[in-house]
């Protein structure tokens, strides 16, 4: 099945996709399994999101210097390097808080708690699967 990248990019509607890796499919190594990241543009100006091709899902949103330094995420012994700095709650390697996530010494207050929750699950609803699926056919 081709999918045509103008209908990705009208669905998600990234600036453009940054590849970082030339696939979605993970590489074992030393026991480890590394997931690659794929990284999409957004319209708001350097900011970039995340997918992990482990889940399929939105794990991050960062700015181009993340996109270009983190490519992929390592499972290893029931643990994932990105573990605590993952926006997928529904990921089963998520030990995430807003407080590991933003790297915070101080507290958030409830407010802010909700305010993050309310984004994650907001990005959980994206469907990444066209940019996965068009990245795959083109790159795997």
């Amino acid at each position: 099945m081709s999918v045509k990248i103008e209908n990705i990019l009208k669905r998600a509607k990234p600036k453009k996709v940054i590849i970082i890796g030339e696939t979605t499919k993970p590489r074992h190594e030393d026991g480890a399994i590394y997931w690659p990241i794929v990284w999409v543009e957004t319209n708001r100006e350097n900011v970039f999101m995340g997918i992990c091709c482990f889940t399929r899902k939105i794990c991050k949103v960062r700015e181009l210097i993340s996109a270009l330094i983190v490519r992929d995420t390592i499972i290893e012994k029931e643990k994932c390097e990105e573990g605590s700095r993952c926006l997928n709650f529904k990921c089963q390697y998520n030990k995430t808080t807003p407080n590991s996530y933003f790297e915070r010494k101080k507290p958030l207050t409830e407010k802010q708690k909700q305010r993050f929750y309310s984004r994650c699950e907001d990005l959980a609803k994206q469907d990444v699967e066209p940019i996965l699926a068009y990245l795959e056919e083109t790159k795997d």
